[in-house]
């Protein structure tokens, strides 16, 4: 084993190969730090699909505005619309849609303006994609069976739930 006297005059008589190392070696982590580094997320949605209950039209609103909102007539027909795709954005498939009831939803503006209410969550309410189909408590068991259709999905190749760009 070389001792620090021979190891000093080694680097004294060899200082070009040692600062092109130490550079060679400052830009490989560089390097490696820019494409090995944090792997990046997309950030999280902010918008999300409503869709109107009376003309089936949908649009995009913030992720936290609380349905139902005013429609086209000013009547609470816009509510919340969870798509799914098995493929590409432009075929997306409505699985479900959400709202709160009135007093829910009144609930909901309140806490949302005061984070020191306590208490637990407003009910959502869900229904089906199909015409005439009922809202029911999103936490029943029917509620479950409604939104079930994502889970279905679960296994098939290319799911994932749509969200606004």
């Amino acid at each position: 084993m070389p001792d620090i006297h021979e190891i000093r005059t080694w680097v004294n008589t060899h200082g070009t190969i040692v600062a092109a190392s130490f550079i060679a070696l400052a830009a490989l982590v560089v390097v490696s730090s820019h494409f090995l580094g944090k792997p990046s997320h997309p950030a999280p949605p902010t918008h999300c699909f409503f869709v109107d209950e009376v003309t089936g039209e949908a649009v995009v609103e913030p992720i936290d505005a609380i349905p139902p909102l005013p429609g086209k007539d000013g009547s609470p027909t816009l509510v919340r619309a969870v798509y799914y795709t098995l493929g590409r954005d432009d075929e997306k498939q409505l699985a479900y849609m959400e709202k709160h009831s009135e007093e829910g939803r009144a609930a909901a503006v309140a806490r949302a303006s005061d984070p020191n209410i306590m208490g637990p969550p407003p009910q959502l309410l869900v229904r089906g994609p199909e015409a005439g189909s009922k809202w029911v408590l999103r936490d029943s068991e029917e509620g479950m069976k409604v939104m079930n259709v994502l889970n279905e999905q679960l296994g098939k190749p290319g799911f994932r739930v749509v969200m606004p760009k």
